[in-house]
């Protein structure tokens, strides 16, 4: 087998392009963790607004058996009725 040595500067570009796909790589996995995190996060949101929409429809009820079916001002608190 013959062996031949690479220029210093065919070296240099191949040790470049090494680092930065190893930099790349790295970036890449860490991306990668962030999206997974997210993910998570996103699920646990999900869960916590279905729930609040449950509790928002349980409450609706609550009040209609109470008052009766109209609207509700959230800001003064004050019920109309559509009937």
């Amino acid at each position: 087998m013959e062996t031949v040595k690479l220029t210093q500067e065919e070296l240099q570009s191949l040790k470049k392009v090494t680092q930065e796909e190893s930099l790349f790589i790295s970036k890449l996995g860490q991306l990668e963790y962030q999206i997974s995190l997210l993910k998570k996060e996103k699920e646990s949101i999900t869960k916590n607004l279905l729930s609040i929409n449950d509790q928002k429809t349980t409450l609706a009820q609550s009040l209609e058996k109470k008052y009766g079916e109209g609207s509700i001002d959230i800001e003064t608190g004050e019920f109309t009725k559509t009937n």
